[in-house]
């Protein structure tokens, strides 16, 4: 089923991209791309089709004249694909592929209406930097900022993303080998531990919260 799912999706996107037929369809896909991306941003199948609709609607000669008119509508979706905080269920979701093919969607939209909009590459740059520089953002965040940045021409990486590595490595190395905890704190919990172990009561059940505890 899945397989067939997909080959019916890949048969649509070709023609999206190849048809002449599709004609006059920029605006009703534009609509649906922020749509199905806004209300499934934990669906990465739907967000994975989202993206590839908006690819091969940048493929086609029919559509994408008049998709610059829809520029607007088709990059805040195409961006939270990017740089979303969580785009998937589970943690074994491979929402990494979303990212960079969202970002290298980002780069052809770019490439394409740059000429039409002149501050395009400032507001996707300032978008791609404050995702980069803020320490409160997650790892998948901080990775779609780095490959969105990566998309917008070498200029980008030499002057932002080259001088930021130091602090990229830093905020890396905080998250995948944090520190081990104070000796007071690592000696106070495994006293707990002891504690519960000895009293026959898992950790966090003390309360009788039950099921739906926070």
């Amino acid at each position: 089923v899945e397989a067939a799912r997909w080959s019916s999706l890949a048969s649509a996107l070709a023609r999206v991209a190849q048809d002449g037929s599709t004609h006059g369809l920029a605006a009703h896909l534009s609509a649906f791309v922020a749509s199905e991306v806004m209300g499934n941003l934990r669906c990465l199948s739907v967000l994975t089709a989202c993206v590839r609709l908006v690819n091969a609607m940048l493929s086609s000669l029919a559509i994408s004249n008049e998709l610059e008119r829809y520029v607007h509508q088709i990059l805040p979706a195409v961006l939270t694909c990017v740089v979303g905080k969580r785009l998937c269920e589970g943690p074994a979701e491979d929402h990494w592929r979303l990212r960079h093919l969202a970002a290298l969607v980002v780069g052809r939209v770019l490439a394409r209406y740059k000429a039409k909009y002149p501050d395009l590459q400032s507001r996707l740059t300032r978008t791609f930097l404050e995702a980069l520089q803020d320490a409160k953002k997650p790892l998948p965040t901080l990775y779609g900022a780095i490959v969105g940045l990566t998309t917008l021409g070498p200029l980008v990486v030499h002057l932002l993303l080259v001088p930021a590595v130091p602090e990229i490595s830093r905020r890396l190395a905080a998250i995948l080998d944090p520190p081990p905890e104070p000796a007071a704190a690592a000696s106070d919990a495994s006293k707990q531990l002891k504690r519960h172990a000895a009293a026959g009561v898992p950790p966090g059940r003390e309360g009788g919260c039950g099921r739906g505890g926070r």
